[in-house]
C-alpha cells in the first residue's frame, strides 16, 4: 500500500459523517465498508437552530427504526459508533424517544440524584437504539450576545457548568455509552 493509499484509508476512522434521515445512503454504505467507525444521526438545519425536533419526525420517528438503521450499519462496521447531539440543555435529538430532559432552570436546581437519574435514563434508552455517543454537554459560557448558542448553555458560572457536566458525562457514561463535551465558541 502506498503512503497516499494509506492516507486515505486512515482517513475514514476520524470522520464522523452526518445524515439527518433513518436509511443508508449508498455514501454511508461505501463509508462503513471503507473502514469507517463513526456516524452522527443529525438534525436538519433548522431543527437545530430551533432546538427541537420537526413535529413530522416527532411524529414519524420511531425507536426501532433507528435501531433498525444502526443494526443495519453495525453490519457493515461492527464496531461503529453511533453519535446523537443529545444535550442537557439545548438539541435533543432522540427527542420523544428518551425521557425528558430537564429545562436549564431545572438544572440548576435539581438535586444530584434527581439528575443522575434522568442521565441514567436517558443513556439506558439511547444504548436500547444502538446509540452508544452523545455529543454533549456544551461546555460553553456565554456572557454576552452569541445567537449560534442560544438555548443551549445553562450558567455563566464556570463552577456550576463544570460541576453539572462532570455529573452528566459521568452519569451518562454509566451505562456503556460514550460523551463528547463539545465547546462551539471561547469564553466571552
Amino acid at each position: 500500500m502506498t503512503i497516499k493509499e494509506q492516507i486515505i484509508k486512515d482517513s475514514y476512522a476520524v470522520l464522523l459523517p452526518a445524515f439527518t434521515e433513518l436509511s443508508l445512503s449508498l455514501t454511508i454504505r461505501n463509508f462503513l465498508t471503507n473502514g469507517g467507525c463513526s456516524i452522527l444521526l443529525a438534525e436538519t438545519r433548522e431543527e437545530y437552530v430551533n432546538r427541537e425536533m420537526s413535529a413530522e419526525r416527532q411524529q414519524n420517528e420511531t425507536q426501532e427504526a433507528i435501531k433498525q438503521l444502526i443494526d443495519e450499519a453495525k453490519k457493515i462496521q461492527p464496531g461503529l459508533i453511533v453519535a446523537v447531539d443529545q444535550e442537557l440543555v439545548g438539541i435533543n435529538r432522540l427527542h420523544v424517544l428518551s425521557s425528558n430532559t430537564p429545562t436549564r432552570k431545572e438544572v440548576k436546581l435539581m438535586n444530584p440524584t434527581a439528575l443522575e437519574s434522568i442521565c441514567s435514563d436517558i443513556a439506558i434508552e439511547a444504548r436500547e437504539m444502538g446509540v452508544n455517543c452523545f455529543l454533549a454537554p456544551t461546555l460553553d459560557i456565554v456572557k454576552g450576545k452569541n445567537p449560534w448558542l442560544l438555548g443551549r448553555t445553562w450558567t455563566t458560572d464556570v463552577y456550576e457548568l463544570i460541576k453539572i457536566s462532570a455529573a452528566f458525562i459521568k452519569w451518562s457514561s454509566k451505562r456503556e455509552g460514550n460523551c463528547n463535551g463539545k465547546t462551539l465558541s471561547r469564553i466571552l
